[in-house]
């Protein structure tokens, strides 16, 4: 099969044109001006973690004890989404953080990220920690 160098090029555009498209749809909103807050703060939003969360039978089963990082998006609204595990420890223990960090969704609406006044969608890690007792 003989292909013109215009047919190619034609072919090579469509196939990247949508992948950049999709590259900048995922890309990250610019850092705000006021970060994302859970109502009542840092501490009482370990609390809350802390008291939510439940060791995996796997990780307590095999010692496994570590951070995991899990970033999310915090939208307009305060409503939470994307997770992504970022840095896991394995056995169950990076689903956990997820599955404590989405139930924030039900229990508590975080004040949204501001820039110049108003709320806009941010970006947010949070690192959680486990530890066997």
């Amino acid at each position: 099969i003989v292909m013109n160098k215009g047919y190619l090029f034609f072919f090579f555009f469509l196939l990247i044109g949508p992948i950049e498209g999709y590259a900048q749809m995922k890309k990250a909103p610019p850092k705000p001006e006021v970060m994302p807050v859970f109502p009542g703060g840092q501490e009482k939003m370990y609390k809350y973690i802390y008291t939510v969360m439940k060791y995996p039978a796997e990780a307590r089963q095999k010692g496994v004890s570590g951070i995991v990082s899990v970033e999310f998006m915090v939208d307009e609204k305060g409503v939470l989404s994307d997770f992504l595990v970022l840095k896991g420890i394995g056995s169950g223990c990076d689903e956990e953080a997820v599955r404590v960090i989405s139930s924030m969704n039900t229990a508590h609406r975080w004040t949204p990220a501001k820039t110049n006044g108003q709320p806009v969608k941010a970006m947010f890690t949070l690192p959680i920690k486990f530890v066997l007792q």
